[in-house]
């Protein structure tokens, strides 16, 4: 917990997080450090985890970027993105994932829907069989339907972040990302499931 280290503005994310689920709180904020060896593209991203408990005993973990704590790259002022992702796993590779992907937003390419992002090299999720991730609408989450364009005076953008393998990158590259979306409604695929199992 480092609950005591966050801004006026990271806790007021936080507080919208915790309405939209539902949730009392408290929120476990952690922070990932990326491209720590290039200078222009350093950063430190802050997120929100929260664990869900669900009707038949189970837990599903949430994660919320909040902000850059630290960068070498000019904050927007006149747009925010944040990154949302609920998974029945509790690694902490999948809230570095959320943080990596707010990363890659703010400092090598501005990430919107469809779009996708590859995995680092070392990342556990590759483990997994994931390869890269995939932007989505947030409301892909009931939690996360209808949220307003603009937060605390801050026009903003919200995003979900899923894995994906490479079979499914390279139907969306090859077909586009609607088939990749109608393989899944076809397949009945569960967005909350994440193969952790091998991870560390």
């Amino acid at each position: 917990m480092i609950a005591e280290s966050a801004t006026q503005e990271q806790r007021r994310l936080v507080a919208f997080y915790l309405e939209r689920l539902g949730h009392e709180g408290p929120a476990e904020l952690v922070d990932f450090s990326f491209a720590q060896m290039d200078p222009t593209k350093a950063s430190t991203v802050r997120v929100a985890r929260l664990r869900l408990p669900c009707d038949d005993g189970s837990e599903l973990c949430f994660t919320g970027s909040l902000a850059e704590v630290s960068t070498a790259v000019s904050e927007r002022s006149d747009h925010r993105h944040l990154f949302i992702g609920t998974y029945d796993s509790s690694t902490l590779s999948l809230s570095e994932l959320v943080a990596a992907a707010h990363h890659y937003d703010h400092a090598v390419e501005t990430l919107g829907y469809g779009h996708t992002f590859p995995l680092g090299d070392a990342s556990p999720l590759r483990q997994g069989g994931y390869v890269a991730a995939l932007v989505l609408e947030a409301s892909i989450y009931r939690f996360f339907e209808d949220v307003a364009d603009v937060l605390y005076a801050v026009p903003t953008s919200l995003f979900s972040i899923l894995p994906i393998s490479a079979a499914e990158l390279a139907l969306k590259v090859d077909r586009g990302l609607d088939a990749l979306l109608d393989l899944w409604e076809q397949s009945r695929k569960d967005i909350l499931h994440v193969n952790a199992e091998v991870m560390v």
